[in-house]
């Protein structure tokens, strides 16, 4: 086991080096100044001499794994055959060695597993009841004696008496079916039943069921569904729920397990890697743009193709049925986010219909979109190609990129559009990074060197606790002019990374909305072997192997990054990092050398302490307004710094 733990520590070192394209450091670096630089981009040098932060999240010391059993009687329970064994195993083995955290293996690691699993299970409390959990807590502290063990025997138990549970919720779901009906005339309407915490037991939750039956099919209904069909999808609905296989039911406990060590950790089996991009155009199997991802029991849109933005699709609308070239109805309420994105991919060229809902506090709209799966539509971060959107304003001087994901290749991208806006006499720069989910860190690092040049963008904390500074040596400053850059809630990664960079050199005014607050790099690891026979694959583990911070020493892990005036945005249902479940901590660690901006961060200071009164009284703002909002204040900004940079100019 160790020299297994000293290969994967020193493989995993290796590909975070060649990812970085930097070696480590021991937070010592140096910035040298640009030639001849003008005033405005004048740079006073901070040094080590701020103040030190020591690391707070401490790497666990490991806890070496029992002896697994190896009893040939093991392999006929479920969960422990030789297929699942081998894929538990390497699972246990690779989390304890090279995971970012390492976790103790104890009652209280236990504690968070089991509700983890609960949460996984019956995440909106409708199916188990307090009396329920009280029932299954006998497991609470024994999934860490299992892991130790990779007899899993336990956990099957546990997880087939909750969908015994759920089970007999659902038969009661269908008996209700049988004794209501959609009547004539009624308003079309889009409810939500939920419960706010769990119901006490079986009484208080049947009652429950009654109203979300009836919500269930007015909401079919406001769907456009025909009344006689209504209640056959919903009984298909709630079979695809009871009707889970056990590799699903696997699937279920190794992500609640690795999830309880990270957010960001899972386990990916076989048939979910099969359908991750680029997989699926290896396959042949073609997108239509847009990604999904189950939040809160709804298949949410979680990244689009620039593309098809003129056709009204928004982040965050819920994706609730698709309907086929056939015009069959395809109902995804209650689908898992593969079943769901295993039915938007398909052959080339073929077409499909979705029905997206758009809540607001006080409404709904319902709203089909006709798609079509084409090549080079993936809305996966880092394949996209030519994702970016340049406008600019011939009045106000002001160009505008809106950059939707940091894709291979942005950089140079974004490097182009600079030129070219500068040649029809941009003289101020809007960056909308609003919905960017990140992707390429690396791209996020030499977009930032466009408008700081070269000089450390950002800090990485590796598993060994080993320092890494980033920084892109060479680099030419290609905009010199004021930058504002534009961010919301769902700004993540390599966003928060670029605009982290831009704030602490002084570079960029910063507006709209704290950011997500996603501050971890993964890797994806394959658990088959060289060595091993057969043909069955095993699938892949996703696991966190760094934490960012910002040139300052502060991580962008959980607060993400504040911007300097805060526009108040019509945004409901908010979800950032913070609400993610066994989130890794904020931390910091010491700042290390660069050199700020100090006239353009001076005139961001006064410009942006002036500015944040008189977006205090203003209502919350829709997404169009916002931007317009942003297109203002760039305008403004611009005028102040260039005025400056003219009073300064006229002194010298």
């Amino acid at each position: 086991m160790t020299l297994y733990k000293t290969l994967i520590a020193a493989s995993t070192l290796l590909a975070l080096t060649a990812l970085i394209g930097c070696q480590s450091t021991n937070n010592k670096t140096t910035s040298t100044s640009q030639k001849k630089p003008n005033l405005m981009m004048q740079r006073d040098l901070i040094s080590q001499e701020c103040e030190e932060k020591p690391v707070i999240t401490k790497k666990l010391k490991s806890t070496r794994l029992s002896s697994w059993k190896s009893q040939s009687s093991l392999y006929d329970r479920p969960f422990n055959n030789r297929h699942y064994n081998k894929i538990s195993k390497r699972i246990f083995k690779m989390l304890e060695s090279a995971h970012f955290n390492v976790t103790e293996l104890n009652n209280q690691f236990s504690e968070v597993v089991f509700n983890q699993l609960i949460y996984s299970l019956d995440p909106d409390f409708r199916y188990l009841t307090e009396t329920d959990i009280e029932e299954l807590s006998i497991y609470k502290h024994s999934f860490d004696d299992m892991f130790k063990t990779a007899d899993l025997t336990e956990a099957y138990d546990f997880i087939t008496s909750v969908y015994k549970k759920i089970d007999s919720k659902l038969n009661h779901a269908e008996s209700l079916l049988e004794k209501s009906s959609v009547s004539d005339g009624e308003t079309k309407t889009f409810t939500k039943t939920s419960l706010t915490k769990r119901a006490l037991n079986d009484s208080e939750l049947n009652k429950f069921w009654v109203k979300k039956v009836t919500s269930d099919r007015s909401n079919l209904y406001s769907l456009g569904v025909d009344k006689e069909n209504i209640s056959k999808i919903l009984k298909a609905r709630y079979k695809s729920i009871r009707n889970s296989t056990d590799a699903y039911k696997y699937d279920v406990l190794m992500n609640a397990y690795s999830q309880s060590i990270d957010p960001h950790t899972s386990y990916i089996s076989p048939i979910s890697w099969h359908f991750q991009e680029p997989e699926v155009e290896k396959n042949k199997q073609f997108s239509v743009g847009i990604k999904i991802r189950k939040e809160k029991g709804k298949l949410a849109i979680q990244e689009i193709h620039s593309s098809l933005k003129s056709k009204g699709i928004h982040i965050k609308d819920e994706v609730v049925a698709l309907v086929g070239e056939s015009n069959q109805y395809i109902d995804l309420i209650e689908k898992s986010e593969l079943e769901a994105n295993k039915l938007l991919t398909g052959n080339i060229g073929t077409k499909i219909n979705i029905k997206v809902l758009r809540r607001t506090p006080d409404d709904f709209e319902i709203k089909t979109i006709a798609l079509e799966r084409l090549d080079g539509l993936s809305a996966t971060t880092t394949n996209s190609k030519h994702n970016i959107v340049s406008s600019f304003n011939s009045i106000s001087k002001i160009g505008t990129i809106s950059i939707p994901s940091f894709y291979n290749g942005l950089s140079e991208d974004v490097k182009q559009e600079l030129i070219k806006l500068q040649s029809e006499g941009m003289k101020g720069l809007l960056i909308d990074l609003r919905n960017n989910g990140g992707g390429s860190f690396v791209e996020s690092t030499k977009l930032a060197s466009l408008f700081v040049g070269q000089g450390p963008i950002t800090q990485i904390l590796d598993g060994s606790r080993n320092v890494i500074v980033r920084k892109e040596k060479g680099s030419q400053v290609v905009f010199s002019g004021s930058i504002t850059i534009l961010v919301n809630y769902a700004s993540a990664g390599g966003t928060e990374i670029f605009t982290g960079a831009m704030k602490d050199y002084g570079r960029a005014l910063i507006i709209g909305q704290p950011t997500f607050g996603y501050g971890t790099l993964q890797q994806y690891r394959p658990l088959k072997r060289p060595y091993d026979s057969g043909s069955d694959e095993l699938g892949n583990i996703k696991y966190t192997i760094a934490k960012f911070y910002r040139i300052t020493g502060d991580s962008t892990q959980l607060k993400g990054v504040t911007p300097h005036i805060a526009i108040p945005a019509d945004i409901h249902d908010v979800h950032r990092e913070e609400n993610n479940r066994n989130a890794l901590p904020w931390d910091a660690i010491g700042c290390t050398t660069y050199r700020k901006f100090t006239f353009i961060s001076k005139v961001i200071e006064e410009f942006s302490t002036q500015e944040i009164e008189n977006f205090k009284l203003q209502t919350t703002l829709g997404e169009r307004d916002v931007l317009k909002a942003a297109e203002l204040l760039a305008d403004k900004f611009t005028a102040k710094l260039n005025s400056r940079m003219f009073q300064r100019k006229g002194k010298s």
